[in-house]
């Protein structure tokens, strides 16, 4: 879902002026990115006639945060969306609507549908078909103050933080929500708390850069607005609300991270200091529906988060840290660095980072990555082929992990430490951030 508002004086695409009015475009389309994808990309251009930018779960990188491929593996829906779209695209119109040109119409339509796998199956590498439809390549670019909004058990989670933090690193307007719902809006998605986020948009917001008055201080979001849940059971029903708080950040948080290594060792354990020894998966796959999400469509009754993780992690190459010796607040990026010897030349990774339940050992799946050891460096451009028995060292930006946000009790794994602020409170106190639970290492994953 996408808005954007033109400037007075400036008719929607008319460079040269036009009828006196402020125009306000919806593209209301609830749990459909694609249209926000399509406004993003102006942003990046910044038309004169575009004076405000708002969107809801969408992305500013096609290939590595959208359905396409994470870390250069070829995610599910990147065969699924377009194999559906390809039967709706084809469909009769409506008579009622269309008259009786409809036949015609359903001929053209059936003659001209085109199946999109073509293109995103033929663009494997993020070339040039990814980069020039990503604003992530060019926030310089942007000159209008942003909102961007997510949740956390929402696919399109990685650009919240990564929009803030590009826009605000260059000193341009932007704000951001990130909550504990799923693919919807923040009023009505789940799991809750909700928020009644197109009040504040209206006064907040579009008033501030289209009216120009300054809203009230003591009601102002922080710049980036994130709900930090509590630790839980696994459960794949998102009915109930999440426990936890609203804590307060910016674009520079990262800057406040200290990192906290832990290392893999024997007997399947985590530790503070480096072993050497070398760890074998065991090469079959591991898959089941409970185990790893790409998105929830955050519809209570519709059950679809992840399940308990604990079948899957005694299948996997795990590791466990020691309980925790005191709570403590997660938030961030984990990073994983491993040194891969690989016996065959085509190789994915699935790695996953749960919370293990102190009261009954099952495993709650926090964030997770997929990850191509083809693309190395960072370059996620050029692959390279894989020589079996060959070592390379996996680059750790690839292996970054999506972000989490979670607040746990004494138990579960030891992480990164930070500084946040709890909202609407202003009190600031240290928080620790980040883990490493279990990895799956499976070659011979697609």
């Amino acid at each position: 879902m996408s808005l954007y508002l033109t400037l007075p004086g400036v008719a929607l695409g008319d460079a040269d002026g036009g009828e006196e009015h402020r125009f306000l475009k919806v593209r209301d389309q609830v749990g459909d990115p694609e249209n926000v994808f399509f406004e993003v990309q102006y942003s990046g251009k910044t038309p004169m006639w575009l004076a405000g930018h708002f969107w809801c779960d969408g992305s500013d990188d096609r290939w590595n945060d959208d359905v396409h491929y994470m870390g250069g593996s070829m995610m599910f829906d990147n065969v699924s969306w377009p194999s559906s779209m390809f039967g709706w695209l084809a469909a009769a119109p409506d008579p009622a609507v269309v008259g009786d040109a409809w036949q015609e119409m359903w001929r053209s339509r059936i003659e001209n549908a085109d199946f999109w796998f073509r293109q995103w199956g033929g663009h494997q590498p993020r070339d040039d078909y990814w980069r020039t439809a990503s604003v992530h390549d060019r926030y310089a670019n942007v000159g209008v103050p942003v909102f961007i909004m997510s949740g956390w058990q929402d696919g399109y989670k990685n650009p919240v933080a990564h929009v803030i933090s590009g826009l605000a690193a260059l000193g341009k307007e932007t704000a951001g929500l990130i909550g504990a719902w799923r693919h919807k809006y923040p009023f009505n998605g789940y799991p809750g708390p909700r928020v009644d986020w197109l009040a504040y948009i209206v006064t907040h917001w579009w008033d501030r850069w289209l009216k120009g008055t300054t809203p009230p201080a003591e009601d102002t979001w922080p710049q980036l607005t994130a709900w930090l849940g509590s630790s839980k059971e696994p459960n794949r029903s998102a009915c109930a609300d999440d426990g936890g708080r609203w804590i307060a950040e910016d674009g520079a948080w990262q800057t406040r991270v200290t990192p906290k290594v832990l290392y893999l060792g024997p007997g399947n354990r985590l530790g503070d200091a480096p072993e050497r020894a070398t760890y074998a998966s065991s090469g079959q796959p591991v898959l089941d529906t409970e185990m790893l999400e790409t998105s929830s469509w955050g519809e209570c009754g519709n059950d679809d988060l992840p399940g308990d993780q604990a079948r899957f992690d005694r299948e996997s190459l795990y590791f466990d840290s020691e309980p925790l010796p005191a709570e403590l607040d997660c938030f961030g990026y984990p990073e994983v660095q491993l040194t891969l010897k690989l016996d065959r030349p085509i190789a994915a990774l699935a790695i996953r980072l749960c919370e293990i339940s102190p009261e009954t050992g099952a495993s709650h799946l926090v964030t997770y990555r997929f990850f191509n050891p083809a693309y190395r460096g960072g370059d996620m451009a050029k692959p390279q082929a894989i020589e079996p028995g060959e070592t390379r060292h996996a680059d750790p930006q690839g292996l970054r992990q999506r972000p989490l946000s979670i607040w746990r009790p004494a138990s579960g794994p030891l992480g990164r430490s930070g500084r946040r602020r709890e909202f609407p409170d202003g009190d600031r106190r240290p928080a620790l951030a980040c883990g490493l639970h279990s990895i799956d290492h499976n070659p011979r994953t697609p």
